[in-house]
C-alpha cells in the first residue's frame, strides 16, 4: 500500500529528509499527505513517489493464485475505500456479494451483474464508514 503508515515508505520518505507523523490517527507525510506516492502536491514532491508500484502477472499466474477459490477477481479502488477498509474486509465482501448473488434482480452473470454488485456495494460500505476521500471501486472477474 501506497500510504504513509506502510514502513518501507516510511523508510524511504525519511531517507529523503521528511518525516511520518500521526494527525487525527492517520499516519501523514510531513503530517499532511496519507498517500506516500503521488502526482500532485508540489510541496511535497521532493519526499514523494511517482513511481508506481507494479505486479505483473499473466493470466495462468493469477488462475494458479485462486486455485482452490470458487471466484477469481481482482479489486482495483481509489484511497476512498481503502482508506476505510483492510484488503481481507474487502475480501470478505466481494465474496459474500458472489456467494449471495441473485440475478433475478437486474444484470445476470454472464454480463457480470455479481461484480458490478460487489463494487456498488463496496462503495457504499466505505461511504457508511465516513469515507472522506473520493471513492471509485472496480471488481474485476479474471479468469
Amino acid at each position: 500500500d501506497h500510504v504513509a503508515s506502510n514502513a518501507d515508505e516510511q523508510e524511504r520518505i525519511k531517507s529523503l529528509g521528511g518525516f511520518v507523523s500521526s494527525v487525527g490517527g492517520t499516519q501523514r507525510v510531513n503530517g499532511t499527505l496519507a498517500v506516500s506516492r503521488s502526482l500532485g502536491d508540489a510541496h511535497l514532491a521532493s519526499l514523494l513517489s511517482r513511481k508506481p508500484h507494479v505486479v505483473a502477472m499473466s493470466k495462468e499466474e493469477i488462475q494458479d493464485h485462486c486455485r482452490g477459490t470458487p471466484y477469481c477477481f481482482m479489486v482495483i479502488a481509489s484511497d476512498g475505500l481503502w482508506d476505510v477498509m483492510s484488503n481481507i474486509e474487502v475480501n470478505d465482501m466481494v465474496l459474500q456479494v458472489m456467494d449471495e448473488f441473485d440475478p433475478s434482480h437486474g444484470i445476470t452473470w454472464e454480463e457480470g451483474g455479481a461484480y458490478q454488485e460487489a463494487a456498488q456495494m463496496l462503495t457504499h460500505e466505505a461511504y457508511i464508514r465516513g469515507s472522506s476521500d473520493n471513492i471509485g471501486v472496480c471488481v474485476v472477474a479474471v479468469g
